[in-house]
């Protein structure tokens, strides 16, 4: 009997610590502060909080810039030659019409000045409104040949503008209003222009040429003539994160990435929606919003991994212009069959998806429920050994002797 319950124990007691070590592990994976194999590098965003609101503006709304002085917005109407105010606080309307010149197509802000400079392409022109009164100061620069694309240079304060169809740059200096340089030679039909603030180059966007030429602010030179983008570059938005330059190609689909420090592509080709035309860059949690106009939606791209992370937002027909407001964290669209602007509301802050990593070289799920049958066949193996020490520990009965035989005749009776 006792050699029978030690080797009943020692089964006992081997499975006991093999489910103690099953359950612990199974307790340790499911009290993890975070999934095992690392967090996903993606974060997420709540789509359940796009699109917010539609400020009405007026015809053919196309770019739009923000005032960090006074938290408004800034609308060039293309059609209805003029400028909309909104108050980004209240997204309320709060002057209806500027006027400016003809065909107002870009509109960039000043922090230097707090003035509003606005390109009008039929014009030829250079409108400047005050922010502190939302009044023209000045009516007219006279710059190239349908000019579009305008940016503000913090470093030395000046204002470039691309012109469309005379292929070269203007240079306006914002603390006298007047050009400083006529003429800088760049692409074929160059629809945009931002600038680097890391590097203090501006970078062109050449429609007609599929490239992209980078100007040295230091010296209005051009120091890189074409960097190769998609079919029909359109516009550039600068990502002070991480230093890149993001292009949007609308032939071909697709948003081009520039590394500003080597100036060279460091993706080819981010694959969007249709026809994408404006691009906007969101300071407060590092993503790109690009409009796709032929499918009236807005995909977003994580600048930290260049992967899509929402790839539509649904708004309004014909957006074309997207600027990120840093007064309050929200993403504004332009909408020019619509004469719209759409407010996006981007999620509070990133959190990480629902735990989807791996364990026991299977996925969560998958090694969870390895661990489930581990349990099950150890308590199994429990039940076996408990039977087998019953079976053993069950006393014997004693033998009963085995009854004579009857008694018959003596031998030789008879």
């Amino acid at each position: 009997m006792r050699a029978s319950w030690r080797t009943s124990g020692s089964v006992l007691g081997g499975t006991a610590v093999v489910v103690l070590m099953i359950a612990s592990t199974l307790v340790v994976v499911a009290d993890s502060p975070r999934p095992l194999g690392g967090p996903d590098p993606t974060p997420f965003l709540a789509p359940e909080r796009f699109p917010q609101a539609e400020i009405p503006v007026g015809s053919s709304p196309f770019a739009l810039a923000f005032d960090s002085s006074n938290g408004y917005g800034y609308v060039a109407n293309t059609d209805s030659s003029n400028v909309t105010v909104f108050n980004a606080s209240t997204n309320r309307v709060v002057v209806p019409s500027i006027d400016v010149g003809s065909s107002p197509i870009g509109v960039a802000f000043d922090s230097a000045n707090g003035y509003l400079y606005v390109t009008n392409e039929l014009s030829g022109n250079v409108t400047v409104i005050n922010g502190a009164t939302d009044k023209v100061v000045v009516p007219s620069i006279p710059v190239g040949l349908n000019p579009r694309g305008v940016a503000f240079d913090r470093s030395n304060g000046y204002v470039y503008v691309t012109n469309d169809d005379s292929e070269n740059m203007t240079v306006i200096n914002g603390a006298t209003d007047k050009v400083i340089v006529r003429s800088i030679t760049i692409g074929l039909d160059s629809r945009s222009v931002a600038w680097d603030s890391s590097n203090g180059y501006l970078y062109a966007s050449n429609f007609g040429n599929d490239n992209v030429t980078v100007i040295n602010g230091a010296t209005n030179k051009v120091v890189v003539p074409s960097i190769p983008a998609g079919v029909g570059p359109g516009r550039v938005v600068f990502d002070s994160s991480n230093g890149y330059v993001y292009v949007t190609n609308e032939g071909s689909g697709n948003v081009t990435v520039i590394n500003g420090a080597t100036d060279k592509v460091v993706d080819k080709s981010i694959t969007v929606g249709s026809t994408p035309i404006g691009i906007g860059f969101d300071g407060a949690n590092g993503y790109v919003y690009v409009d796709d106009n032929g499918d009236s939606n807005v995909t977003v791209i994580n600048g930290a991994t260049d992967k899509i992370v929402v790839p539509s937002i649904a708004v309004q027909e014909g957006p074309v212009g997207v600027a990120f407001d840093s007064s309050n964290g929200y993403v504004y669209v332009t909408e020019e069959d619509t004469d719209n602007v759409t407010v996006i509301v981007p999620g509070a802050s990133p959190a990480p998806p629902p735990a989807s990593s791996t364990f026991l070289g299977l996925s969560t799920s998958g090694g969870y429920a390895l661990v489930g049958l581990l349990v099950a066949w150890g308590a199994a193996a429990t039940a076996f050994a408990a039977l087998q020490y019953r079976r053993r520990a069950r006393p014997t009965p004693p033998l009963t002797p085995a009854a004579p035989p009857p008694a018959g005749p003596p031998p030789g009776a008879g």
